[in-house]
C-alpha cells in the first residue's frame, strides 16, 4: 500500500546484458481504501558497464554476480570480493538495492528463465536448469511467487 519512489533496479535483457533501471511504483486505491492495483513507470538508465557509480565494495560483487548468476553463488564469498563481513555485505547491499543479495539473484535468475521461454523452444526444465535452477520444485514456485503465473502459462502466453 506504499509507493515505492526512484528504485534502482538491475533488468536482464533478452541478450542477456544487465541494464540499469528507475522505477515507480504506486499503488491504486479504490473507493473502500484497499489496493486494487498499481501503476508504474519504469526509465532505461543504460547498460550496467557503469559499476563503478556504486561503492567499490558493492561494484566488485555486482560485477560478479552478472557474470556468474547461472551457478551457484555463496554470500559468503561476495562478501569476501568486496573485503567486507558478511553481515557488512548484506546491509551495504540492502541499503543500495532495497533487498538482499539473495533476492537479487534470484530476481536475475527469473528475469533470464522469463528471456529464455520466450525466446527457445529448450523444456521448461532445461531452462531454469541454464539459469541456475537446480531444483525444479523450487523453480516452479519462485516463478510463480515472482510473475504470477506458472512457467508453463507464461510460455504459451509470451512465447
Amino acid at each position: 500500500g506504499k509507493p515505492l519512489l526512484n528504485r534502482l533496479e538491475l533488468i536482464l535483457d533478452e541478450q542477456g546484458t544487465m541494464s540499469w533501471f528507475s522505477t515507480n511504483k504506486l499503488p491504486l486505491f479504490g473507493k473502500n481504501g484497499k489496493v486494487i492495483g498499481l501503476m508504474g513507470t519504469t526509465r532505461n538508465l543504460g547498460k550496467a558497464e557503469g559499476l563503478s557509480q556504486f561503492p567499490p565494495k558493492i561494484s566488485n560483487a555486482l560485477e560478479y554476480i552478472s557474470e556468474n548468476y547461472k551457478s551457484p553463488i555463496s554470500i559468503e564469498s561476495l562478501a569476501a570480493i568486496s573485503h567486507l563481513s558478511v553481515s557488512q555485505f548484506r546491509r551495504n547491499f540492502k541499503k543500495v538495492f532495497k533487498m538482499s543479495p539473495l533476492q537479487f539473484i534470484l530476481k536475475l535468475r527469473i528475469q533470464a528463465t522469463c528471456n529464455l521461454l520466450r525466446s527457445s523452444d529448450d523444456s521448461i526444465w532445461e531452462v531454469a536448469e541454464e539459469c541456475g535452477f537446480n531444483d525444479q520444485s523450487y523453480f516452479s514456485k519462485q516463478f510463480r511467487q515472482h510473475i504470477g503465473i506458472s512457467p508453463g502459462d507464461y510460455r504459451k502466453s509470451y512465447g
